[in-house]
C-alpha cells in the first residue's frame, strides 16, 4: 500500500490539479514534413502501452496514465484502429519520478527557528521546519510515431512538481489533455 501512495505521489509530481499547475512546464517537437491532419486512427505501438518508465512506478499508474491518453485521443476525434498495422498513428510514453526538497531545506538544527533563545541563552529545539515541504517531481513524455513511414513524428513532454494533497486522477488528466492539446 506505502509503495501504491508512493507511486500515486509520484504521478501527482508529473500531473497537474484542476487546472495545470504553475510549476507545468510542456515542451513539444514536431516534424514539419509530415502533414498530422490526415491522421484519423491510432494505437498503441506496444501491449505494454509505455516505451519505458521509472523502476518505481507501479503498472497501475502506467495503465492509468495509458488510459487517459486514450480517451483524450478519442476526445480529439481520433479513432482507435484494429491493430497497430492499420493505425495512421502509434503512441507511446515514457513515465518517471523523483522525490524532490527545495534548495533553501536545510536539516534539522541548521534553520533559525530551531534555536530558541532562552534565560541560559541559546537552546536548540528541533523543529520539523521541512515537513510538508518535499515534493515530488514527475515526467511524462508522449511520442507519436507515423503509422505508414514508421518514423518519430510528434514528442510532447511534460515536468511538475506535486505534493500529497494532489489528486492523482485529476493530475493526470490535466497533464495528458496539456500534452496532447499541442498535437
Amino acid at each position: 500500500m506505502r509503495t501504491l501512495l508512493t507511486t500515486l505521489l509520484l504521478l501527482l509530481t508529473l500531473f497537474g490539479c484542476a487546472s495545470p499547475p504553475e510549476t507545468l512546464d510542456i515542451e513539444v517537437n514536431a516534424d514539419g514534413d509530415v502533414n498530422r491532419a490526415d491522421y484519423k486512427t491510432f494505437s498503441w505501438i506496444n501491449d505494454h502501452y509505455a516505451l519505458n518508465h521509472s523502476s518505481n512506478v507501479e503498472p497501475q499508474i502506467v495503465k492509468k496514465v495509458a488510459k487517459q491518453i486514450t480517451s483524450t485521443l478519442i476526445d480529439m476525434g481520433y479513432t482507435p484502429a484494429l491493430s497497430v498495422f492499420d493505425a495512421d498513428f502509434t503512441v507511446g510514453f515514457t513515465l518517471g519520478a523523483r522525490d524532490k526538497m527545495p534548495a533553501n531545506a536545510y536539516p534539522s538544527g541548521y534553520n533559525k527557528e530551531d534555536w530558541l533563545v532562552g534565560p541560559l541563552g541559546y537552546a536548540w529545539a528541533p523543529s520539523d521546519s521541512n515537513a510538508g515541504r518535499a515534493y515530488k517531481e514527475g515526467e511524462l513524455a508522449i511520442d507519436i510515431f507515423d503509422g505508414k513511414q514508421k518514423k518519430p513524428v510528434w514528442h510532447g513532454y511534460a515536468k511538475t512538481m506535486v505534493t500529497q494533497d494532489d489528486n492523482v486522477d485529476a493530475v493526470v488528466e490535466e497533464v495528458v489533455a496539456a500534452i496532447l492539446q499541442q498535437f
